[in-house]
């Protein structure tokens, strides 16, 4: 029986016993002739009660402290110098592995006699009641206020606002440092909880920790892009924070703050085929029912319009997409005469001049009645030389269609590109690469690899959200691009200093709202790009969120099964706490139950006229290992992760409280602007040192500058040491 229940939820009556012994060796001590012991027998008489007593002593503290520990929820608040950054480890917090025997632990608390211990008593509650009935009440006020601090000689001070069931934590007092293998970062990690439960404040641990990480050889292990749709201040301060702690180089891309952010061509920043950049281009279309066909149309003219630009040594953005969409012919001419000077040997310039001087108004083919006679011309040029260039033929079939008909089959795509290509978004996005005026930089995979530089994305989804999944979605696809690279090509390919060795950077990818980037380039992200050194961890509220954003629920399981760590903190839904609780087992319960009964003897000869018994009947259930209404009941800043496949533990998170650097006037700026903008992290659980006064004002100046007044900032941005 001893092994089988702990009955840990009862009084803790061996420190009564040991206080018991403790007095009796102090009086055998000291008096020994009282107990008719001779001094020398007394010191072993004496010694034998304190070794007793310690037993009993330990026994009973067990109890004790178990019991305390239950009513309470310490604070868990660290600097973030003190988080451990190793390079074999990640750590996560403070936890300690579940077991079956913290199923037991549970179980029990949340039978009718367990309320008791977790309950903080008639006078905490009758405190919190004053404080808040007398609230408004100066004097009253001043007299509770030492009730409410939380120092360790106040025995009622207030539990933190974390809400929840303190209980599932706290059936494990001896809790320690949390930690998973560095090499389950390429199976992926999926943090899920709902709102304001502290996801980002984890997101900002392992930020940091990926920051600080070096290999072996005293190098960073490698660049840190960490993706937020939604902003979060207190995340974009951290980051920028311990990059300039570590001494690296960091750019912030932001697209609700064009004045302060670098560039980013959403749409060719890193490619490796053609195809891609027509991919990125359309991927937002609709591609079910009739939709697919016009997605289509519109990926081949996307696609022709790429190669061309890319044969004329430009570079594709939206806006270049969008005009030669709208006006094909400009590109039509420039390419045909550029190839016609490399491979045609005939005077092409004289022949063409000289048709284009004979062309006659009723001499042109109706589908090409509304082009300029220069088109008509190489047209049928073109088609006389039977010119077999995949560009040429392209862009000639696209000349080819009636104007009116051309613009009926890229109506859909139009106004999609009017979005990315409207407001000072397009500067962002769709960069100028001649404007040498510019100082914001130009933010590219290539070169943040070499730099092994920190990045932080800023989407802006709450403003824009069209924007924010085409830039999302591409930033994914170039990272893939990117990836596929290396894997193909090693580091011994145009990667300075680190081909010496041909060493791979780790891509250390943090995304905040995945369900706000996922689609169909982040699949391959997952389930590729980890053999090449991409590590993605992805942050999420709900279940439903991915299938709701890809529209179909197979996509959604494949996305989910790239995850081989799953942390679950606090979530709203069964069905959600379901992605965890069935991939775990089921343990075996105990339950104690006392049974009296009484028989009477009806025989009246019979001296016994009754008889009773008391017994304990012991009785096992198989139950889950943890069930979803415990998850549901997490407090805040709490988690079950499940670790390689098998390994379940329950976390606490730390809050980051330190001294930071001072922000940059212009970083400082986006801050204010980022805090009073997007609630996305207030309440939980206490503001961060990035709120305090010298960083926040209650108003700010709004973001419409000139551009020059935005190279004045970056220049101020860049002296406060990020490029």
């Amino acid at each position: 029986m001893d092994d089988t229940i702990e009955a840990l939820l009862r009084p803790a009556v061996e420190l009564g016993v040991a206080i018991s012994a403790f007095v009796c060796a102090l009086f055998i001590f000291l008096a020994p002739s009282l107990f008719m012991l001779t001094e020398v027998v007394s010191y072993g008489v004496a010694a034998l009660f304190i070794f007793m007593g310690a037993i009993r002593w330990r026994e009973g503290w067990l109890i004790y402290s178990y019991q305390r520990n239950l009513k309470r929820l310490p604070s868990f608040v660290i600097k973030s110098s003190e988080i451990p950054t190793s390079r074999s480890k990640i750590w996560l917090g403070k936890g300690f592995d579940w077991t079956a025997v913290h199923t037991q632990r549970l179980s029990d608390l949340r039978k009718p006699y367990g309320r008791q211990f977790t309950e903080m008593g008639a006078t905490y509650d009758f405190i919190r009641d004053l404080e808040s009935k007398y609230e408004d009440s100066p004097t009253i006020s001043k007299f509770l206020e030492p009730f409410s601090s939380q120092s360790i000689f106040n025995p009622w001070r207030p539990l933190p606002p974390v809400g929840g069931e303190k209980a599932i934590h706290a059936v494990e007092p001896d809790e320690g440092d949390a930690t998973i293998p560095l090499d389950t970062r390429t199976g992926h990690t999926l943090v899920q909880g709902t709102t304001r439960v502290g996801k980002s404040r984890l997101l900002e641990t392992l930020v940091t920790q990926a920051i600080h990480r070096k290999n072996s050889k005293g190098d960073y292990e490698g660049p840190v892009i960490t993706i937020d749709p939604k902003g979060d201040a207190e995340l974009m301060a951290r980051i920028y924070t311990e990059a300039k702690k570590a001494g690296r180089e960091m750019y912030i891309f932001h697209l609700g703050f064009p004045d302060m952010s670098c560039r980013y061509n959403a749409i060719a920043g890193s490619f490796s085929r053609y195809t891609e950049i027509a991919s990125r281009s359309t991927d937002s279309m609709s591609g079910s029912g009739d939709g697919a066909a016009f997605k289509d149309f519109a990926w081949r003219f996307a696609n022709v319009i790429a190669m061309a630009q890319v044969a004329l040594g430009e570079r594709p953005t939206f806006e270049s997409i969008q005009e030669y969409m709208m006006n094909i012919e400009p590109l039509f001419v420039r390419y045909v005469e550029l190839y016609l000077d490399k491979h045609d040997e005939q005077g092409w310039i004289d022949i063409i001049d000289e048709m284009e001087s004979k062309l006659k108004d009723q001499q042109i083919p109706r589908h090409l009645a509304s082009r300029a006679k220069r088109t008509v011309v190489l047209c049928n040029y073109l088609q006389a030389q039977k010119i077999f260039d995949p560009i040429v033929r392209g862009l000639l079939s696209s000349v080819a269609y009636e104007k009116s008909y051309y613009d009926k089959i890229t109506a859909s795509f139009l106004p999609m590109l009017e979005k990315l290509t409207t407001g000072r978004t397009l500067e962002l996005i769709a960069p100028d690469y001649d404007d040498m005026d510019d100082k914001r930089p130009i933010l590219d995979w290539l070169k943040v690899a070499r730099q092994n530089a920190v990045v932080y994305v800023g989407l802006d989804a709450m403003t824009d959200q069209t924007v924010s999944d085409v830039v999302g979605s591409n930033m994914f696809s170039d990272i893939v691009s990117m990836s596929g690279y290396i894997y193909k090509y090693g580091m011994s390919d145009g990667f300075g200093e680190l081909s010496k060795d041909d060493v791979k950077p780790i891509f250390s990818v943090f995304a905040d709202e995945v369900n706000e980037l996922v689609g169909p380039k982040f699949i391959p992200l997952l389930n590729k790009a980890g053999g090449s050194g991409v590590n993605v961890t992805a942050l999420t509220q709900s279940y439903a969120d991915v299938p709701a954003k890809l529209g179909d629920e197979n996509l959604a399981s494949v996305v989910y099964s790239n995850f081989n760590t799953l942390i679950m903190m606090r979530v709203k839904t069964k069905e959600t706490a379901d992605l965890l609780t069935n991939q775990l087992g089921e343990v075996y319960v105990n339950n104690l139950t006392t049974v009296s009964g009484v028989n009477d003897n009806s025989n009246v000869d019979n001296a016994i006229h009754f008889t009773s018994k008391n017994e304990d009947r012991l009785t096992t259930e198989r139950v889950p290992i943890v069930e979803s209404d415990t998850i549901i009941n997490l407090p805040k800043g709490q988690a079950f992760a499940l670790l390689d496949g098998s390994r379940l533990m329950k976390l606490r998170f730390p809050l980051l409280k330190d001294c930071s650097h001072e922000l940059p006037p212009t970083i400082k700026e986006m801050y204010n602007a980022m805090t009073d903008q997007y609630k996305t992290s207030d309440g939980w659980w206490q503001p961060t040192e990035f709120a305090d006064s010298s960083f926040a004002s209650n108003s700010h100046r709004a973001h419409e500058v000139s551009i020059s007044e935005s190279n004045d900032d970056y220049a101020k941005l860049t002296e406060g040491g990020i490029e």
